[in-house]
This record gives C-alpha cells, structure tokens and sequence, in this order.
C-alpha cells in the first residue's frame, strides 16, 4: 500500500503565490483568512517564508512556497543525527551526553565532535533515501534547502523513529528543546519531536522549525522555514494557523 504522505511529497506544487491545501482537505474560512494573514504579514516585513503541515495517516494538509531555498542553519542537526543512530545504533549509548546537547541545547561544539567523529557519508545516504536535495554550507556541517526538502527529511526521520529504536531513542531527546516555536506552542497540548535552526550573521538570515506532532488521533509532520532574522516567535503565528488546520482535517477524515 502506497504511503499518502510520500505519495504528496512526490508532486508537491510550488505554491508560490498562496497556500494550497492538499491531500483532498477543504479548509474553513477562517484557516483560510488566518494563513493568508501570516503569509501577508511577513510579506509586509520583506520577508519570506515556505512551509509544509501533512496528516501523517492521511496526507491531508496544506503548503506554500515550497521551493524557495532558505538556509536551514540548525535545524539540520537532527537529521546528520538520524543519519547516524541509523547506521551507528551504539550511539545513543556511546555518545549520549553529546547528543542531549546537540538536540536539546543546540550546542554548536558537541555538534562539531559528532560531525567530526562520523563523517558526512551517513548523512549522504539518509539524505538520498529521502529523496530530499540540500547545498552544504562551505563547512559542510550545515546546508540550504526548501520546505519541500524539509518535510521529506522529517517523513523519514519519522519513518526511522518508528522503526529504527535507536533512532527512537536519540528522537527522544528531541521532545525538549530549549528554543523550538513548535514545542513552545503545542508542547504542552502533545508530545512533540522537533529541532529549529536560528541565525542572523554576515549573509545567512534564519528562523526555522521543523517536526512531528503527535497528536495521539492523528499525528503530523510540521516544517516552517524563513529568513527572518532569528527571531523564532515570529513563527508561532504560522504553527498556531497550521495547528488549527490540523484540528479541521481530523475532521474530515
């Protein structure tokens, strides 16, 4: 049986003018008028945001502006992680300290020691197995993508955490991250899985959040990206809009 999510991720539209639902999802007015307000207000401040909410069951949902590239800036550690506990499952073991810092406190140098210590091919690997497309940074520790490419990273991040314990077990660290506009905001309606990425230096401008609500009647994958500068709470507008959108596809399911 055909995976919905996946079979949406492969023919995702563009959405570059407005929102687009998906998946068979008819929304209401009001999710309508609210998305369209966050996607005004961050026009009227020269911004720019992409981003992607998918019913994990269903594939229902909603996106936009998904193939702009933002630089993704932190939130790509998760997944060099994934990426690791799926080929190295003594990890979770071996170098658990660095990874709590890295997913819970976003620390930069554990970070670097697993980079380091692992190398860039496991991420190659999880990066091809996700059908996602990224452009490292000169570093090669960090990397530019679009919303499309998130959502696929996260629905096989999910996919591993349900299947891969190791990577259960290193996704867990993941529910209580100390910057993360997601879990500040439904953290404390649902178990959450996510990790942002927040940056204003030189020519990389960021605020991004990705992840898995999981609802316990339906959860879903939940990605936002943007180049604001930093500031995550000017993301809460769209993960509040998004959730509301959430509670009328279970619905109409």
């Amino acid at each position: 049986m055909e995976d919905s999510c996946n079979a949406v991720l492969t023919d995702l539209p563009a959405a570059e003018d407005e929102a687009v639902y998906l998946g068979g999802y008819a929304p209401s007015e009001d999710v309508r008028e609210a998305l369209d307000a966050c996607i005004k207000d961050t026009g009227k401040s020269k911004h720019h945001t992409g981003f992607v909410m998918l019913d994990l069951d269903t594939g229902m949902g909603v996106a936009y502006n998904t193939e702009q590239e933002f630089y993704g800036a932190s939130s790509i550690k998760l997944h060099r992680i994934m990426a690791i506990a799926e080929a190295h499952p003594e990890v979770v073991t071996d170098a658990r300290q660095a990874l709590w810092e890295t997913l819970v406190e976003s620390d930069n140098d554990a970070y670097e020691w697993l980079c380091e210590q692992y190398g860039n091919s496991t991420l190659d690997y999880y990066l091809k197995a996700a059908r996602a497309s990224v452009r490292y940074s000169e570093t090669v520790r960090y990397a530019y993508y679009n919303a499309l490419s998130f959502a696929r990273l996260w629905k096989h991040a999910y996919d591993l955490m349900l299947t891969v314990p190791a990577c259960d077990e290193a996704g867990a660290f993941a529910e209580k991250p100390s910057y993360s506009s997601i879990h500040r905001v439904l953290g404390k309606a649902y178990t959450t899985r996510s990790k942002a990425g927040w940056i204003a230096e030189g020519d990389n401008r960021a605020a991004v959040d990705g992840g898995i609500v999981y609802d316990k009647e339906s959860p879903y994958l939940l990605v936002i990206m943007s180049d604001y500068d930093s500031d995550l709470t000017l993301l809460d507008p769209y993960v509040i809009a998004l959730e509301n959108a959430h509670q009328e596809i279970k619905k109409q399911k």
